[in-house]
């Protein structure tokens, strides 16, 4: 597996406010619904009175890769390890040789317009592959 994490600048992995996890596990043999049901059940688990939302698993395509995806948003009123709300928002998408995990998460309850924001941008990830052009990579133009 690897792992991304995003924070904001004055903030690290271990105390911050927003964050962005990228994670890529190589030959997963799971489904994406399959994956977020078990990181669900281990959040409800990790975190009492913890709320569910979400808009059920979307099967369509994502450049030309068949695949399951499930918008899910996990609110835990009060984490265990760190005494404060967590809201996290999950996109996955099972790709041909690997199941990518894109993750939100707030330690606060965020207003309605930041998760508005963490959706619109999740819905533009997608997964490419440069082993033939059925997949095609987001072209990338240089800066002026």
């Amino acid at each position: 597996m690897n792992m991304t994490e995003y924070v904001p600048t004055d903030e690290t992995v271990t105390d911050w406010s927003r964050m962005m996890t990228v994670q890529v596990f190589h030959g997963a043999n799971i489904s994406a619904s399959g994956f977020l049901q078990g990181l669900g059940k281990r959040y409800m688990d990790g975190c009492p009175g913890t709320e569910v939302r979400g808009n059920g698993i979307r099967s369509g395509t994502v450049n030309a890769y068949p695949v399951s995806m499930l918008m899910l948003m996990l609110m835990c009123p009060r984490n265990p390890s760190t005494d404060k709300p967590e809201t996290t928002l999950f996109r996955v998408i099972k790709g041909a040789d690997a199941l990518y995990a894109v993750q939100w998460s707030w330690r606060s309850v965020p207003p309605a317009e930041q998760i508005d924001q963490a959706v619109k941008s999740m819905t533009s990830v997608t997964v490419c592959d440069t082993r033939g052009t059925e997949h095609p990579c987001p072209q990338v133009r240089p800066l002026n």
